[in-house]
């Protein structure tokens, strides 16, 4: 999205601005290649980041190699100089985004929020969906914090943008807005959370019945409740462990019931991790045959009908799967 912007700037306007604030680059100086393993450079102590810089080394080789139909080979990468033009562009970028910060422009929640549902690839039936927004952003491995500090950044640099195109500003006007934005102010705040102070709250089924009377509010409430319903809506869950003896080329089945049989005779609640770190042959067995919490559906049937069964400090009979013989001990159970 950074590089959107920076390719609106002319030539001669971006040429100009960076001459404007390279006194400070040279000053802080400039680390190429630093040694820190997730950064290939360094502006104003700000590093420039591995993968986004390999993003742009790879997207550009793919554009040349579509370009002449073939695969660049090492010596064509070199002599388009595709590595130093990417370090350049994500330094100007980095460049850019340091003065947007000291010149004091910045994005607010609202705008931010604004350009986030305005977003047609988040829309269903022209409406912002919730579910669809967390979806698209876990596909792309984003999570909702780094995105919306990558939309404050492209709204901040188009602010930059509207500045630079719109009025050439002097050097002592760009020096009295650093001053005037590093003169900061002096306040003091209370913060409380809202989840905490909610619980001392009183509504009683009067106000609630009065809220649901209204049209808009039923509305709102339908659409929490959708955006929620994974919340609301949970199957019942055991948290359970278990001991596991195969079958396999190694030891037969008759083999195999005799030993869960002998394990059985001897194994407790209080010793069922223990003898499940010693005795189990299964991939949960160094957690003392810890499965953690589940809900059916998550287990091999035979499996689910004798753990869903057991009550929470009981210990199962052997029973057959196809991966083995299996003793199971329930922890505990949380209702639907």
């Amino acid at each position: 999205m950074i590089s959107k912007f920076t390719g609106k700037i002319s030539y001669i306007i971006l040429t100009f601005f960076i001459a404007a604030i390279i006194v400070s680059f040279a000053l802080t100086g400039f680390q190429g290649f630093s040694s820190s393993s997730n950064a290939v450079a360094k502006v104003d102590g700000e590093p420039v980041n591995v993968r986004e810089y390999n993003n742009i080394v790879n997207q550009e080789i793919q554009r040349y190699s579509q370009m002449f139909g073939k695969d660049l080979t090492g010596q064509q990468i070199k002599q388009f100089r595709i590595k130093e033009n990417a370090l350049r562009n994500l330094v100007q970028q980095q460049l850019l985004t340091n003065f947007a910060n000291d010149t004091g422009l910045d994005a607010s929640a609202s705008e931010i929020k604004s350009r986030i549902k305005g977003l047609e690839y988040f829309l269903t039936n022209g409406k912002f969906d919730v579910g669809k927004y967390k979806q698209l952003l876990q596909a792309n491995n984003f999570n909702p914090a780094s995105f919306e500090e990558m939309i404050e950044e492209e709204i901040v640099l188009e602010k930059l943008q509207s500045l630079m195109t719109g009025v050439l500003v002097s050097n002592s006007y760009v020096k009295d807005a650093i001053k005037f934005k590093n003169a900061g102010a002096k306040a003091r705040a209370v913060h409380f959370d809202k989840e905490s102070m909610t619980r001392h709250l009183e509504v009683n089924q009067q106000e609630i019945q009065k809220f649901l009377s209204e049209e808009k509010n039923q509305a709102l409430a339908k659409s929490l409740y959708k955006s929620m319903s994974e919340e609301f809506n949970k199957p019942a869950q055991i948290k359970a462990s278990h001991i596991l003896i195969p079958v396999n080329e190694e030891q037969s089945e008759v083999e195999a019931r005799k030993e869960i049989q002998k394990i059985r005779k001897t194994t407790t609640p209080k010793n069922f991790a223990q003898v499940a770190r010693k005795k189990s042959k299964g991939p949960s067995a160094p957690k003392g045959g810890e499965l953690g919490w589940f809900a059916q559906g998550s287990m091999v049937p035979e499996f689910e009908q004798t753990a869903f069964k057991l009550k929470p400090g009981q210990i199962s009979q052997p029973l057959k799967t196809n991966f083995g013989w299996h003793i199971i001990y329930v922890q505990n159970k949380k209702a639907a």
